[in-house]
């Protein structure tokens, strides 16, 4: 049976238990001990370290011809020194060529290996170095729930929206509290929905909210900080520099397979319950939110004159895709509002289309940059 998981929900029982369900698949290692194999395997991985018996799978040990998820193909080229683009494209067409180059330049020093049950079996989701410290998106996503709960905010006080992803150890949550809300009439009133073509003047509300992202295979830190969400369109403003960030990085593991004790977790858990407790105080108040419109609408008077000049400056500027860039291009023009500010809306509408959680967080994370960068429209 497959137990990689890819999920987009929004009930928080559900979720919990995707999230939950993937994380019984998962079994660590640290060795150094790693052999990558070519040909007949297609570019796979040898760990010489032994599997608990308890693991899901009954896995033999040693690990034998493990294939590797995307991220961990891009690991293992990163730790050898190897450019990413052409160890994949190696992988993809030259296995044994990838196979000898990674066996001659892969570092001999301990190394995590994190693995879960693919679609095939058993596979390498992360390669990391032995002092990662990994703090679980199942330990995140109870933490985070239940720090709502010592605050006083039961689940049916807030809309959730969560995205998980096994494969890449990626997890975001958005967390809307619509009972905590502020007028934005002149923010919205020249604004509409490019999906539901709804007027800002008939639904002028901004939500207080949070956002919770973490990568527990090595591709980005937890971080939990606000999101305004804006009723008439879901779109989100968030601001990375009031973020709470803990990097996943701690002491030296011994080789072998890897226990997280009970001691390890609760280290890493309490920073998370502690800024998740801060964050709802500071970040779930009219006051906050209040803070952010104003911020945003110093955005509003500055016309965005020549679209075609604007939207090549912002493809460069936010690091878009072609594609990215064309969306935006469509949801500014049905979006109505021809300012920066319509631009920065253009961009987190833009946002919700995107495939991954992680990607819509990162365009999300434009907002602020583009509402303070005048020099995008300048004629």
């Amino acid at each position: 049976m497959s137990t990689t998981q890819r999920a987009r929900q929004g009930n928080v029982r559900e979720f919990h238990n995707t999230v939950q369900e993937a994380a019984r698949t998962f079994v660590d290692v640290i060795t150094d001990d790693v052999t990558f194999t070519g040909g007949m395997q297609a570019g796979t991985v040898s760990v010489n370290a032994k599997l608990p018996p308890t693991s899901v799978d009954g896995a033999p040990a040693p690990l034998m011809n493990v294939p590797l998820t995307p991220a961990a193909l891009g690991q293992v080229a990163t730790r050898s020194s190897v450019p990413t683009a052409y160890a994949r494209r190696i992988h993809s067409e030259h296995t044994l060529l990838w196979a000898d180059t990674m066996r001659t330049l892969y570092p001999k020093a301990p190394s995590l290996i994190r693995t879960s049950l693919g679609a095939n079996g058993r596979q390498v989701r992360a390669v990391l170095s032995d002092k990662y410290a990994a703090t679980d998106n199942s330990d995140v996503f109870t933490t985070v729930m239940q720090a709502l709960v010592n605050e006083g905010l039961s689940q049916n006080e807030v809309t959730f929206r969560g995205d998980f992803d096994s494969d890449r150890g990626s997890m975001t949550i958005d967390i809307a509290v619509p009972h905590i809300a502020v007028a934005a009439r002149e923010l919205v009133a020249d604004y509409r929905s490019p999906f539901s073509k709804l007027s800002g003047r008939d639904m002028p509300m901004v939500f207080a909210g949070l956002t919770v992202r973490n990568n527990e295979c090595g591709s980005g830190a937890f971080a939990l900080g606000p999101k305004a969400i804006i009723e008439v369109c879901a779109n989100g403003m968030t601001r990375p520099v009031d973020q709470f960030r803990q990097i996943h990085l701690g002491g030296k593991l011994e080789q072998g397979t890897v226990i997280w004790s009970e001691e390890t977790r609760s280290k890493r858990l309490e920073f998370i319950s502690s800024a998740a407790s801060d964050a709802i105080r500071k970040f779930l108040s009219p006051e906050y939110v209040q803070e952010l419109i104003n911020e945003a609408m110093e955005a509003k008077g500055i016309e965005v004159v020549d679209t075609t000049q604007t939207i090549s400056r912002l493809v460069k500027f936010a690091d878009l895709t072609v594609d990215e860039g064309e969306s935006v291009l469509a949801m500014f023009i049905d979006g109505g509002d021809r300012s920066l500010l319509g631009l920065a809306q253009a961009v987190t509408a833009m946002a919700q289309t995107a495939t991954h959680g992680d990607r819509q967080a990162e365009l999300e994370d434009q907002f602020f940059k583009i509402v303070h960068a005048p020099q995008l429209v300048a004629v």
